[in-house]
């Protein structure tokens, strides 16, 4: 059984037995590309960490590490403030969030394989002679003193700050397309008991070791135990006659580990085989779709990289022999044409590859090892996957080898600073950087911040992690916190719209929306959540919306005079627009005691000697009369009715059976003078209601606010309504004001293509009919011109999308990244029950009128 190669180690840093020193990165993989232009980028940021590791020997670990229930709630509980800074939200002053944490808990995380995979950067560190001497001498004298029971000498301080230059000057040189940060010496210690025990998660750190003076005192490997090593798990085939375990032993491919807990775990492990000659993306990006195996895989590159000088000086020593050789066949027998061929099929190999490295001077050789680790508790379980693994589809003309009898020196070669095993030499592969950059292995799935309220599940990969949506993050980072579902009906927009808008309630935010729905639905869901709330169904109204009685007088005013302006048709600027600003100041309001619509009107046709004040309040009279513009008009003219308490967590709106004019009705002036009261009022409604979201989510810009408009083609449908909702758009980053839209057509709904740009978040759900899914797809980000592959193959899943499956789709989050995801419900019993939409069927009777918010819920 071979030793642990590590000595001591301080931060990043690691000394070995053998006298070599290694400094070690955590790297952050690139989202997975979705379009051609993507795949270039990705490739060549993988060709120059490649480049800037030329003459270096390096282990790159790609690590499964499977989701912890308290990553999760450290996810859940950390909360970004308006200045960016983070804090943990105090559950027992957040009790809804609390019960929301637990049911995730006992739902999503126990029974999805939650997990992603991480990047580690290994090197061995060029220290100078003077200090590789003294690093070996060290390394030699502790050797001795093991043989003696002895404890070993820690590395010398100039050895340690020769060791420390050398990193940083290594760190300097790695791209920042993968966020190189120096390694932990908790990580460090992490990846090795991972490779005995296969099952550990790996925590988020959030601190970095940077500066040398940072770094700890060097330590001792003491922490790491040790392991049991069983080549072909041979100690199973105890009992069993000679004979029987003889012809037993060559078929198990198996190593069978044994940790200093007493934990077992049967491992086998892949080695790359046969590659294509020529590797180009995309189209081989082998690696990076490991997980697309389904099977639970780590995957190790240990390497060296030679400079171009030096690859080209050892490829034209091999030419100069191929040219030996077939000088001495020419002129041979037919016999050994077969012979002749061969030979100069590897010259012209040769000579391919020399024009390569020639023309690039930046180009590198890489002489990889690529390892692919499976394990398991169970040897049965672990052989059915290993077939899985081998004959997976996407291997295609790449080749995996899974050696008998090398199980063990495999082993040892995925730990970083071994020395690898001579056998393993005839499994290197020979390659360019550049084309073995087409690989591209540091890729991911991953979507989203790190913490904040759990939006999805991204299912594109066996390898499921889970999607955080924080949209005061997106506001310190400048962003707009717009969140978008684009989806036919049925498809899983209004259930995430009422989860999101629950969860930043719960974390301490406020939330209006509106209600389109028959069933009054919006009522029935929050009448459920434990929150301060005011309910307003306009069709039946209860509370009132009156700008005058529920805002602050120098808001009200304002608020007011663009609700009549739209309601009433004026000109803003002529007579009527005119008095109806002087009227609706704050001094003029104050000193004429006018505190509702209904006390302006009075005022207007009676106490008013301005200009068109009488004319005004005749046309307010209209819309003030229940019979004219129907019961609605309540909502803002009757004073009898309780006024909204605009302070509330949550508010709702309800509008069903609100009439709007169409389109063609604004823009035709014959068509727009002809109006219904009805479309009139409900026009200037919408418009109120807009501009209330506005003032409500804008007033506090330190406390997270949201508006929600499901349906949102209803609410575009009124021009004034709509400018207040761009507000959000454009400003919402300046506060911490966001807004969530459902919707079924992204261009329709959202013409103006500045503000399509402005939408960070960007949700599309089954869209059945083919040209608005090409819309969604196009939201989305994908060109058909410059991807018209990946555009019909997106554009065909979102068609394809089971009606049974609501939630599923395609995620374009605040950096563009795209991927297919799983909406997620509320986790809470309660909340999910009130969040059912579902319409009623067609056995059931339809519900009578409801008479008030609380009925119908």
């Amino acid at each position: 059984m071979m030793a642990n190669i590590e000595r001591f180690m301080a931060g990043p840093l690691m000394w070995t037995t053998n006298g070599d020193i290694w400094g070690m990165w955590r790297l952050t993989p690139l989202p997975r590309p979705a379009t051609e232009h993507q795949s270039d980028q990705v490739a060549w940021s993988h060709a120059a960490l490649y480049r800037a590791l030329s003459g270096r020997e390096f282990c790159l670990n790609g690590i499964l590490s499977w989701t912890d229930p308290r990553q999760i709630v450290d996810a859940m509980t950390t909360i970004t403030e308006a200045d960016g800074q983070t804090r943990i939200i105090d559950l027992d002053a957040h009790p809804v969030w609390a019960d929301e944490i637990d049911a995730f808990l006992d739902g999503v995380a126990a029974t999805e394989p939650l997990g992603r995979r991480e990047w580690f950067l290994s090197v061995k560190l060029p220290i100078g002679s003077q200090a590789a001497t003294r690093a070996h001498l060290g390394a030699a004298a502790n050797t001795l003193c093991d043989w003696a029971g002895l404890m070993p000498l820690p590395p010398a301080a100039a050895e340690v700050a020769a060791a420390r230059a050398a990193f940083t000057r290594l760190s300097e040189t790695l791209p920042d397309a993968f966020a190189p940060r120096p390694a932990s010496e908790a990580e460090q210690l992490w990846l090795r008991h991972h490779f005995t025990s296969r099952t550990q998660g790996l925590a988020d750190e959030h601190h970095t070791v940077s500066a040398a003076d940072d770094l700890p005192e060097p330590t001792g490997s003491f922490h790491l135990g040790g392991e049991t090593l069983d080549e072909g798990a041979v100690s199973d085939l105890a009992g069993r006659p000679s004979g029987a375990r003889a012809a037993a032993i060559p078929a198990r491919r198996v190593l069978k580990v044994t940790s200093a807990d007493e934990t077992t775990s049967y491992q086998s492990r892949f080695v790359l085989g046969q590659v294509p000659r020529q590797m180009v993306w995309p189209g081989t990006e082998f690696l990076g779709r490991i997980d697309d195996t389904g099977v639970p895989v780590d995957l190790t590159i240990r390497g060296v990289v030679r400079s171009r000088h030096e690859a080209m000086r050892k490829n034209q020593t091999a030419i100069r022999r191929v040219n030996d050789q077939l000088d001495s066949v020419e002129g041979a027998e037919l016999s050994q044409a077969g012979a002749m061929m061969r030979i100069q099929h590897g010259a012209q190999t040769l000579a391919d590859y020399n024009a390569i490295l020639d023309a690039d001077q930046r180009e590198v050789e890489i002489a990889p090892l690529v390892i692919a680790s499976i394990a398991d508790a169970n040897y049965q379980n672990l052989t059915d996957l290993a077939a899985q693994f081998a004959k997976a589809e996407i291997w295609d003309e790449f080749t995996w080898l899974r050696p008998i009898g090398r199980q063990t020196a495999l082993y040892w070669a995925e730990r970083p600073g071994t020395i690898l095993s001579r056998s393993l030499n005839e499994y290197r592969q020979l390659v360019t950087g550049l084309n073995f950059a087409a690989a591209i292995p540091m890729t991911d799935y991953r979507l989203g911040r790190n913490a904040g309220i759990p939006l999805a599940v991204v299912t594109a990969s066996p390898l499921a992690s889970i999607v955080y949506l924080d949209l005061a993050a997106d506001t310190y980072d400048r962003l707009s916190g717009t969140v978008a579902l684009i989806g036919e009906m049925g498809a899983g927009k209004t259930m995430a719209e009422k989860r999101l808008t629950a969860a930043i309630v719960a974390r301490g935010g406020r939330m209006i929306a509106t209600d389109n729905s028959e069933e009054r639905e919006w009522f029935t869901f929050w009448n459920a959540v434990d929150c301060s709330r005011q309910m307003v169904d306009t069709e039946y109204p209860e509370l009132s919306v009156d700008p005058l009685r529920i805002l602050d007088p120098a808001q009200a005013g304002r608020v007011m005079q663009s609700f009549l302006i739209t309601l009433l048709n004026l000109d803003a600027t002529g007579t009527s627009g005119q008095t109806l600003a002087k009227v609706l100041k704050p001094g003029y309001l104050a000193r004429h005691h006018i505190t509702s619509a209904g006390a302006l009107q009075r005022h207007l046709a009676d106490g008013c000697d301005l200009p068109a004040a009488a004319e005004i309040a005749d046309r307010i009279a209209v819309f003030a009369d229940p019979d004219m513009s129907g019961s609605r008009a309540a909502a803002v003219f009757d004073e009898s009715l309780p006024a909204l308490d605009i302070t509330a967590d949550a508010i709702i709106i309800g509008t069903h059976g609100v009439t709007l004019p169409t389109a063609t009705e604004i823009d035709q002036e014959h068509l727009f003078r002809q109006l219904a009261p009805e479309k009139i009022f409900g026009r200037a409604l919408y418009a109120l209601i807009a501009v209330l979201a506005r003032e409500v989510c804008f007033s506090d810009r330190s406390r997270p606010a949201v508006f929600d408009i499901d349906e949102f083609h209803v609410l575009a449908s009124s021009p004034e309504a709509t400018k207040p909702v761009q507000d959000f758009v454009r400003e919402g980053r300046r506060g911490m004001a966001w807004l969530i839209t459902g919707s079924h057509d992204p261009e329709a709904d959202y013409p103006d293509e500045t503000i399509r740009d402005l939408i960070k978040h960007r949700i599309v759900l089954r869209l059945t009919k083919p040209e608005l899914a090409k819309k969604g797809v196009k939201f989305l980000g994908i060109d058909p011109k410059d991807s018209p592959e990946e555009f019909n193959e997106y554009v065909a899943a979102v068609q394809q999308i089971d009606p049974h499956h609501p939630g599923e789709g395609l995620y374009a989050d605040q950096w563009g990244t795209i991927s297919t995801i799983q909406l997620l419900p509320p986790a809470y019993g309660p909340h999910l029950a009130a969040a059912q939409s579902d319409p009623p069927t067609a056995t059931e009777s339809e519900p009578d009128p409801p008479e008030s918010p609380q009925e119908a819920a």
